[in-house]
């Protein structure tokens, strides 16, 4: 079962996969170079609420800022 949801929201351990990415040119190039395209899968690692939030993708630990977070629409794996 999958719940559509944007990355800002999820918790810490939950794993899901990036469907679609909702912003301007800048930001769609910044959150590609990162490794943030549809189809990755990825694990938060850390969600504070008040901080970037912290995903493991493509072997590799990335921080993206709250506002970023918003933008990237997911697919959470249940």
């Amino acid at each position: 079962m999958y719940r559509m949801k944007t990355l800002e929201i999820m918790r810490p351990g939950a794993k899901g996969t990036v469907k679609d990415l909702d912003g301007n040119q800048s930001f769609l190039s910044r959150a590609v170079s990162i490794g943030f395209t549809p189809g990755v899968e990825f694990t938060v690692l850390q969600n504070y609420r008040h901080w970037p939030v912290v995903v493991w993708l493509r072997d590799t630990q990335v921080a993206i800022g709250r506002d970023e977070a918003r933008k990237i629409v997911v697919d959470e794996s249940k």
